[in-house]
């Protein structure tokens, strides 16, 4: 008659989860890991679509200052008022370049930012969490390495005290 051959089963399952919980610790880590790279990526994607519309949206306003400046010229406007005119688009593009300039620095200044902080985080994820994920897992495959000695040991125990 087994003394202990039920509780064999229990070990084994316990066994099995322990082994697929460290499986899914490490799965944990490779998706935040992951993660963070597509983080990465997204944040350079936000970035450069900043900066291509802040010089988009100044050239239509060059592109429309030029347009103006044309008609002027075209048109029967002469003297002081032209004068004016051709001063006034010229303050206006380089008020336009001006803004330009400092919205383009400030892109600079937020994508070194964010940069840092993001590759921060990476490095974050990829060396301090993959070694606890690592080390979770590993804990976990001893966990489950114990239990099949508990259950091998307990098996012979069991086979050493059958009655006849």
């Amino acid at each position: 008659m087994e003394r202990v051959g039920g509780n064999l089963e229990d070990i084994d399952v316990s066994a099995i989860a322990a082994t697929e919980a460290g499986s899914t610790v490490t799965e944990g880590g490779q998706q935040a890991q992951t993660a963070a790279q597509t983080l990465v990526a997204e944040s350079e994607d936000v970035i450069n679509t900043l900066s291509t519309n802040i010089n988009t949206m100044a050239d239509t306003v060059r592109t429309q200052v030029t347009t103006t400046q044309s008609t002027i010229e075209g048109g029967d406007v002469d003297g002081n008022s032209a004068m004016a005119a051709r001063a006034a688009a010229a303050e206006l593009t380089g008020q336009v370049d001006t803004v330009v300039n400092a919205a383009n620095d400030s892109v600079t200044q937020i994508r070194t930012y964010l940069m840092n902080e993001v590759t921060r985080f990476q490095s974050d994820v990829i060396g301090d969490l993959q070694a606890i994920m690592s080390n979770v897992d590993l804990a976990f495959q001893d966990l489950s390495a114990a239990q099949t000695r508990l259950r091998e040991n307990l098996d012979l125990a069991d086979q050493s005290i059958r009655m006849p």
